[in-house]
């Protein structure tokens, strides 16, 4: 169990995410009620008495990392894609949507209203 418990750790700490959709996909492979931790945690149960001190202490350090780590991904990945309206030094022009990505604006027209 420690070896899935490190893999995992492994997989969470490599994590990138492109599209919201990804994040959420993320969230609920590692941290939902069936996700890949919570399945750790029934898998607790079974283990060698001796053993519960170790791998109880690296499953909360694994939920604990997860958590954290997918909330720096969604921290990041609204940072790099928020929209705005011309906020000040964007070079955007007033009530034009820009999206910002590494400190420069790609200006995106707004539809005509009708």
């Amino acid at each position: 169990m420690i070896e899935k418990i490190q893999r995992i750790k492994a997989e969470i700490e490599a994590l990138k995410v492109s599209k919201s959709e990804d994040l959420e996909n993320i969230r609920i492979k590692y941290l939902s009620k069936k996700g890949e931790i919570s399945q750790l945690f029934n898998d607790f149960r079974t283990v060698a008495a001796e053993q519960k001190r170790e791998v109880g202490k690296q499953l909360n350090e694994l939920k604990t990392l997860a958590t954290e780590r997918i909330n720096a991904l969604k921290s990041e990945f609204e940072d790099t894609h928020s929209l705005h309206a011309g906020a000040p030094g964007c070079g955007a022009a007033d009530g034009v949507l820009c999206k910002i990505h590494d400190d420069k604006a790609d200006e995106m027209v707004l539809p005509q209203e009708r």
